[in-house]
């Protein structure tokens, strides 16, 4: 006699997140979040952590086989390369997400979809039930999270992304059949389905933002507006530290900003950004100086520069931009708001979906 299979129990809270700008490999994104997830595991239990539906979204492949391609075409013809590298791995992602945004092979498009991809894959893992929301989004992911709500929370007022062709009245008898199905027997985007709802991020209760760089997205802009709360009890939480050149402050961007964000300033790294950082680099310098005086034959100034731009490269952002998540005041808001929705649905076990905004309908 077989015995039965335990049914794994369906998850009661999603916690997703995603990665910044970067030629981030996927295996190395794959570990930060191993990492991450055992950090949280450690401080919630093992027990409280079986509820939670953990997973992380990868994007970076879509950009970086063309990014790679522009590099192999120009690297014969420039110098200081690696450096030039460096920035078209990270300042072309910010801008490739922006650019050209409508066809549905944009990066733009394909990004949105990846999310929606995590949004049903969290959703059939809490047994196809609307259930809480937390967002973890690292400099760039902050960005495209928050295009994301936007598009998703207003179809009507969009033209770009997965959501744009939801108003499309033409284009509904093609993607959604009576039974709110597209063409591929998925739930459509233009149904008012529970899915459909939980993709919208209609129960997101936490946005995380960590080294966000927003700022430089609307910074042109006269009029700055933030995206509205997708429920009644969101809340945005932004770090940033003010060593780290890549992340902003939200509060002070606008006044929709101030009343939506609370900025959570992380402990300064006021020695090493103020005294061995630059102490170091002008020892750099000058021992580079040194070996040009003596075999400046031998030392091309490019590989010279290329050497200190490195290590001054990598001590920024060794000490900034990607120590978020090993934050302590990070891990410990994500695991308190964890226990606090565990206490909350324990206490009242139909309070862990919020109610759904009123304007849930596409129609």
């Amino acid at each position: 006699m077989h015995q039965e299979e335990k049914k794994t129990p369906d998850k009661e809270v999603a916690l997703i997140v995603i990665h910044g700008m970067g030629n981030m490999d996927k295996k190395k994104f794959e570990k930060s979040c191993k990492t991450l997830e055992e950090r949280l595991e450690k401080k919630i239990g093992k027990e409280l952590w079986s509820k939670v539906f953990f997973d992380g979204i990868y994007y970076h492949d879509i950009l970086q086989e063309n990014q790679d391609m522009v590099f192999c075409r120009t690297k014969k013809h420039i110098h200081c390369s690696w450096i030039r590298k460096f920035l078209l791995s990270h300042f072309s992602d910010a801008a490739a997400t922006e650019h050209k945004k409508v066809p549905d092979t944009s990066p733009y498009y394909c990004i949105q979809d990846r999310i929606r991809e995590m949004m049903d894959k969290a959703f059939v893992a809490a047994g196809e039930k609307e259930i809480p929301v937390i967002l973890l989004a690292q400099s760039l992911g902050a960005q495209i999270m928050s295009n994301y709500i936007w598009d998703a929370s207003a179809p009507e007022k969009v033209c770009a992304g997965i959501w744009a062709p939801c108003v499309k009245k033409e284009d509904r008898s093609a993607e959604e059949d009576q039974n709110g199905k597209d063409r591929n027997g998925k739930v459509a985007l233009c149904s008012c389905s529970s899915q459909n709802l939980f993709r919208r991020m209609f129960t997101l209760r936490r946005l995380y933002t960590t080294g966000c760089n927003i700022p430089i997205f609307v910074g042109g802009h006269s009029e700055i507006k933030a995206i509205e709360p997708p429920t009644s009890d969101f809340k945005w939480l932004n770090f940033y530290n003010r060593y780290d050149v890549l992340g902003w402050p939200l509060e002070p961007v606008s006044k929709s900003y101030k009343k939506l964000v609370k900025d959570v300033p992380l402990k300064d790294w006021s020695f090493i950004g103020e005294v061995l950082l630059p102490g170091i680099l002008l020892l750099i310098g000058a021992f580079l100086w040194a070996l040009k005086k003596v075999f400046g034959k031998l030392l091309p100034t490019d590989m010279m520069s290329e050497s200190s731009i490195r290590i001054s490269s990598l001590l920024e952002r060794a000490y900034c931009h990607t120590r978020y998540w090993h934050e302590s005041k990070v891990i410990n808001e994500l695991t308190e708001f964890v226990k606090d929705l565990d206490y909350q649905q324990r206490a009242d076990p139909n309070c862990s979906a919020p109610p759904v905004p009123t304007n849930k309908s596409f129609r």
